[in-house]
């Protein structure tokens, strides 16, 4: 059991190094450029759809992690297999301050299909104007995993750390009101949730991209 996600500011990538062959070859292998040939998903301009595969990636990094603590982010490694439009490319404004759900049933996706090793995953994966969001998790339903997006007026690291784990700490404690709940960092660099000092089993991912935040977490037979 584990998570993972990624959340992209595209105001704030730069485009046209993104075009460049030396930038996008360290991401995308050849059989995953092949990928952006198919009818729909060339709709789609090529620098979303190289940041769409480094949401994948990085997701899929994360969930990886939890289980191999020293493991290296290295792009050319975690290769897509597919990547699946929910229809033609149309996407519209994200248009709220906060979002959260549990699963991706009504959502407008990109079901992706990713290989590490002998690990294979599937990535859902969201696209406004303003931010590409992804998730990784070995059910392909994602029906037990929980995920949020948070917009925030400040974008430095400790106001984005803090403000992401406030944010599933009041997702957590509406679903689990009795327990006492803190969050705290696994010797491996990953988040971990406590419950009165004791580690519980629920695996969490956190993501932050200038002022958007976002986390994932599975939840339990009873939650």
């Amino acid at each position: 059991m584990s998570t993972g996600n990624d959340i992209i500011s595209l105001e704030h990538i730069n485009v046209q190094r993104t075009k460049q062959k030396q930038f996008y070859d360290k991401i995308l292998s050849p059989s995953e450029l092949e990928l952006y040939n198919t009818e729909a998903i060339a709709e789609m301009p090529f620098e979303i759809f190289v940041w769409l595969a480094w949401s994948v990636k990085e997701s899929a990094y994360k969930y990886l992690k939890r289980h191999t603590p020293g493991l290296r982010f290295s792009p050319a490694k975690i290769n897509i297999h597919s990547i699946t439009p929910p229809g033609s490319y149309t996407i519209k404004k994200f248009g709220y301050l906060q979002y959260e759900k549990k699963s991706f049933h009504e959502e407008v996706v990109y079901h992706g299909t990713v290989r590490y090793g002998a690990a294979f995953f599937h990535s859902s994966s969201i696209i406004h104007h303003e931010l590409i969001y992804t998730v990784v998790n070995k059910d392909e339903s994602f029906g037990n995993l929980w995920w949020g997006i948070k917009t925030i007026g400040f974008s430095d690291h400790n106001h984005q750390s803090a403000e992401v784990r406030a944010f599933l700490l009041k997702r957590l404690h509406a679903i689990l009101p009795d327990h006492n709940l803190t969050i705290d960092n696994s010797t491996g660099g990953f988040p971990v949730i406590l419950n009165e000092r004791k580690e519980m089993d629920i695996p969490v991912s956190f993501t932050h991209h200038h002022h958007f935040i976002a986390y994932s977490f599975l939840s339990g037979d009873s939650y």
